[in-house]
């Protein structure tokens, strides 16, 4: 299997689909990253690409990739978001996409979302993980149980030491919510998902 991260920001795939990448890698599977902006309203960009980079060698991820559209404007830019994304699905042809969900309070998630919707119409599975930011009205349909894989998350989310520093989340709360997760589906720790669409070869 294929499968491509989009994510706004560095540290976004970490928090929200962290363990189910780690996951695809432990099984062979060939696992891609986008992320559309640096996030430089959150720090310096180049110490933020230097830790997304380190935060997805950690998971597995063969390559990432970043776009440049600014931080905290992917709304005001995504006619470019699109393109963008689209570029990336034409050349490495995902089976699954992962991105933030539109139930989010920031605008980028959303747009983002809107964008990946917009570009991946020929990606057979679109999978919306949580953030931080996920609003209380995240309706999740899939869950993966990442007790396996929990460490290696965590791992990656410490590869964040700008935003650990700024206290822009907190590792507790990640494990925690994944926690949760678990307990809601009999296991140790779990990841949840919206599923925008599946499409099956057959029943």
């Amino acid at each position: 299997m294929r499968v491509l991260l989009v994510a706004a920001h560095p540290d976004d795939g970490e928090i929200g689909a962290g363990g189910v990448l780690a996951l695809h890698s432990m099984r062979g599977d060939e696992v891609f990253a986008l992320i559309l902006t640096l996030g430089e309203r959150g720090g310096n960009p180049e110490e933020r690409v230097e830790e997304a980079l380190k935060g997805c060698e950690i998971l597995g991820v063969k390559e990432v990739f970043f776009g440049d559209l600014p931080d905290t404007s992917v709304m005001e830019n995504l006619s470019r978001a699109i393109s963008t994304i689209e570029e990336i699905v034409r050349e490495f042809e995902p089976d699954r996409v992962y991105s933030p969900s539109r139930r989010d309070r920031h605008q980028d998630h959303v747009a983002t979302s809107m964008a990946v919707d917009a570009a991946c119409k020929n990606v057979k599975e679109n999978l919306k993980y949580e953030t931080p930011s996920t609003l209380t009205e995240f309706s999740p349909q899939y869950f993966v149980d990442i007790s396996k894989s929990i460490s290696r998350k965590i791992e990656a989310i410490s590869a964040h030491k700008s935003q650990i520093r700024k206290h822009r989340f907190r590792i507790e709360a990640i494990k925690g919510l994944a926690s949760f997760r678990g307990y809601q589906m009999g296991v140790e720790y779990a990841e949840a998902f919206e599923v925008r669409w599946i499409l099956r070869d057959g029943p």
